[in-house]
């Protein structure tokens, strides 16, 4: 393996590392506080993901992209594509009530979509010196 695979190979598992944190850290929230406190399943969604956002992005920039320099911008990509994994995730948690479906499914559903859509957008674009 060369070693930009290797670095390619490590960014991922980084990314994966974060991103299993902040999925578990949305889901754990929202399956807790929608049992504990009766929030309803997208109320309680909302809230696991705000937590998970932060965790995500702190963890991204540290640890997966090691970024050096802070900027506006970088952060504002990543709040956009943070909203776009909120649209999705809510809509994913409202097709899954629709359908009658335990809230632990849906959850679940989101657990699998959202992370992999957020890593092409995070490395592409969010945390890209490339990105304008």
């Amino acid at each position: 393996m060369t070693s930009v695979q290797l670095h390619r190979l490590g960014e991922v598992l980084r990314f994966g590392a974060v991103g299993l944190v902040a999925t578990v850290v949305h889901t754990g929230v929202a399956l807790v506080v929608h049992a504990e406190l009766g929030l309803t399943p997208q109320v309680a969604n909302l809230c696991g993901y705000a937590l998970a956002v932060w965790v995500s992005y702190i963890g991204h920039a540290r640890f997966t992209f090691a970024v050096t320099r802070w900027q506006r911008a970088q952060f504002l990509r990543f709040v956009t594509v943070s909203l776009a994994a909120l649209l999705t995730s809510s809509a994913v948690t409202a097709l899954g009530t629709y359908m009658g479906w335990r809230f632990g499914i849906s959850m679940a559903c989101v657990a699998v979509v959202v992370p992999g859509a957020t890593f092409f957008a995070a490395k592409f674009w969010a945390f890209s010196d490339k990105a304008g």
